[in-house]
Formats: C-alpha cells, structure tokens, sequence
C-alpha cells in the first residue's frame, strides 16, 4: 500500500473478529511506532504490545472506550525518564506531538498491514499501570486497540479542503483574506 492510500483509507475500526495478528505484523507496527519522528530526538516513549487474551480482557475491563473486542493492543506510555535527559518537561508541547506521531505511525502500519486500529484514551490510567507493571516513572497515554475488521465502516465525512487548507494565507469561507 501507497502511503498516500493508507492516510486516505485509513478509518477507526473499533469491531474486530476473532482472528489474532501474527508476530510479524505487530513487529512491523512497532517499528513502525519506533521510527516515529521526536522533539530533540528524544523519543519520551515506550511501547508495549499485548497480544494475551487475558490481559487484554482486563485491560478491556478498566478501558471504557474500548468498544468492542480486540485481538492485541499496543499502548503507548510516556517515559518521564527520556523527557527528563532532553531538558523538557511533560507539559512540553513537543512531547506530545511526538507521543501524537507515534500513534499515527501505529495506525497507519496497523493498516498497511490489513489490521484495524483505533486510539483510545479513556481508561483509567493507574489501573493500566498496574496490569502493565509500569513503573514510577512511565505513564500510559494511549492504548491502541488492533485486529482485523469485523466489518469496515464507511468513510467518516471531513470538512471541504477549501474550508481547512490555504495557500500562502488563511482566508474565510467567503474567500475573502483575514488580516
């Protein structure tokens, strides 16, 4: 798959069926994660995947917006440790955008690799700490859930580019330039 086909054919799959990744798509999908572009190159990350039935029940259990039933998952933490060695701090704005490119990195090679992925941010983060074994200092910030498709949604609607997308300067919807 092209990379511009899997940004414009990439959607949230939030329904999996039973059928579970192989080790080699979750090794592509982390390096995937790993090679994620970071602030100063401090890649304040760590990821875990989990592909136990187990404990991704329990993790299901703790995660109000995981809908459905997902067959692995990867969550992705923030390591305090990697943000400290750069000089930032966690309310850093490039620490997030890299925790941010990360996830699309995982998404897009979930899907590339004929998964369905979905980012998920309600869960309660000390009991993910917790089943995860994390310690003191990595947080979890994102699970993503993955599996194959039960079904494929239909495309979600967006904003006309002509609305969201300028040349040289911002203008309004009538056209006209703003300052």
């Amino acid at each position: 798959m092209e990379t511009r086909e899997a940004i414009l054919t990439r959607q949230s799959i939030r329904v999996y069926n039973a059928n579970e990744p192989d080790d080699e798509q979750i090794k592509a999908i982390l390096e995937a994660a790993v090679r994620s572009p970071s602030g100063g190159n401090a890649q304040p990350w760590a990821f875990i995947s989990i592909r136990n039935a187990r404990r991704l029940q329990a993790i299901k259990a703790v995660s109000p917006g995981m809908i459905g039933t997902p067959t692995a998952a990867i969550v992705i933490c923030l390591d305090r440790k990697r943000i400290g060695s750069s000089g930032e701090s966690a309310s850093m704005p490039m620490v997030w955008m890299s925790l941010g490119a990360a996830m699309q990195n995982i998404l897009l090679a979930a899907h590339d690799n004929g998964l369905g992925a979905c980012a998920i941010g309600s869960f309660h983060n000390q009991s993910v700490a917790s089943l995860l074994n994390l310690p003191d200092d990595v947080q979890p910030v994102l699970i993503i859930s993955i599996g194959y498709p039960l079904r494929i949604p239909k495309q979600s609607s967006r904003r006309p580019n002509q609305q969201i997308a300028f040349m040289e300067k911002f203008e309004t919807e009538t056209g006209a330039e703003n300052g």
